[in-house]
């Protein structure tokens, strides 16, 4: 559980980071951080896809994952009021910082759990 509030917290601040500092935008971290914790609900998919057997559960985390990539372009879009093309830029920017520290061993472990399945 606390790492899925350092993942909300990081995912939150990278992308308050790409879409200020290298998108422009304007919007307040606080606000971006809460709209982000909303984009969390389809990483569910991910936690029920533990319980299915091997060949749909790896369909199920798979649709979760590109869900929450969605939520959080969608998140963007509206908070730093950016077209399309920028706004999945600052989520897969977002996405990928919390990815790269999952795997350099900091938070729960996305590819562990991607393992198992």
């Amino acid at each position: 559980m606390f790492g899925g509030v350092i993942g909300w917290l990081v995912i939150g601040g990278a992308l308050w980071l790409a879409s200020v500092k290298l998108l422009d935008g304007e919007a307040r971290f606080q606000t971006v951080v809460r709209l982000i914790g909303f984009a969390h609900t389809p990483l569910l998919l991910v936690a029920i896809a533990l319980l299915l057997p091997s060949p749909v559960s790896t369909a199920v985390a798979a649709v979760g994952l590109v869900w929450f990539i969605a939520a959080v372009a969608a998140a963007a879009q509206a908070l730093f009021d950016f077209d399309r093309g920028r706004s999945v830029s600052a989520a897969l920017l977002a996405v990928a910082t919390w990815w790269i520290l999952q795997m350099i061993g900091i938070g729960p472990s996305l590819p562990l759990v991607l393992r198992r399945l």
